[in-house]
């Protein structure tokens, strides 16, 4: 059965799998960038809620622990969650409604480039986190349990304000991120720099829009240099 279940995780994985860095051709007005990073204050809506099966695969580098999401919703209550984070409590967790996914308190991922897998599909909640060289750090799943409320998914922070506000929100860089909804993609996140305001955001290849810093707060940076042609 672990078997089976590692194969499906790396199947996953491997469906969203995406070369850091690589030019993927962005329109005209954006500059792609390797990442953008976060200050602790900012967070990005990707508008896409978290009911039914939903999935994601982040790369990205917690640069710090400070109690906050790095990706998900929280409406103040376990019961309704879709939310990975760090807990002084827990250690590092998955929520996807009453179950939870809980990788321990051993596992440190701060200042360290890792890559996300997690979510819910077919009644089974998993997560998996790999280092930059492709390795495996820790995985878990569970039997979904619950009901997960139809808010909308954030990065660099998640919707309550408890712990760092604005909202939970983090410190970390981002490289990408990609979402799948009932198996379809629906987000391909990738870093930019919008060229007519010098901007720093995601540019969703899906939709073809930019996304910005929705806090009101502080302001994503990014490297100084684009991804190579």
């Amino acid at each position: 059965m672990k078997t089976i279940l590692k194969s499906l995780m790396a199947a996953v994985a491997g469906l969203f799998a995406v070369t850091a860095g690589a030019e993927v051709e962005l329109p005209s007005g954006y500059t792609q960038l390797d990442y953008i990073e976060s200050t602790g204050q900012e967070y990005i809506d990707t508008k896409i809620d978290a009911a039914g099966d939903v999935t994601a695969v982040m790369d990205f580098m917690p640069l710090g622990y400070t109690g906050g999401g790095y990706l998900g919703t929280c409406e103040g209550g376990d019961s309704s969650d879709w939310r990975f984070l760090d807990s002084d409590a827990y250690g590092t967790i998955f929520d996807c409604g009453n179950a939870r996914v809980n990788l321990g308190k051993d596992v440190s991922i701060n200042n360290k480039r890792v890559t996300l897998s997690c979510g819910i599909e077919n009644d089974r909640v998993t997560v998996r986190l790999d280092d930059s060289a492709g390795l495996r750090i820790a995985e878990g799943s569970a039997n979904s349990e619950g009901t997960i409320a139809a808010k909308s998914i954030r990065v660099f922070g998640i919707h309550q304000g408890w712990g760092n506000p604005p909202d939970s929100c983090v410190a970390m860089r981002l490289y990408s991120l990609k979402l799948k909804k009932g198996g379809t993609l629906v987000r391909d996140f990738v870093p930019c720099q919008r060229d007519s305001d010098g901007a720093y955001g995601l540019y969703d290849r899906v939709e073809g829009m930019f996304y910005g810093n929705k806090s009101g707060k502080g302001a994503f940076v990014g490297p100084t240099t684009a991804v190579a042609q």
